[in-house]
């Protein structure tokens, strides 16, 4: 990961990841970034992830 940023409420968290060499890079929502278990954040990230599908879900049915 290069960068991580906030996209408000559409896009939530974001985090850049793009390669030392090159021009192209990729933002993926953290709701659908998958963490090893092993890593020390990796219950704050599904703790967000639960958080934030529990609220899209409750804006969809609005």
């Amino acid at each position: 990961m290069t960068e991580i940023s906030y996209a408000g409420d559409e896009g939530g968290i974001v985090c850049h990841m793009a390669p030392e060499q090159g021009r192209d890079a990729l933002v993926v929502s953290l709701t659908h970034v998958r963490t090893k278990r092993s890593l020390p954040f990796d219950a704050a990230v599904l703790d967000y992830q639960k958080h934030r599908l529990k609220k899209l879900k409750k804006q969809n049915r609005a």
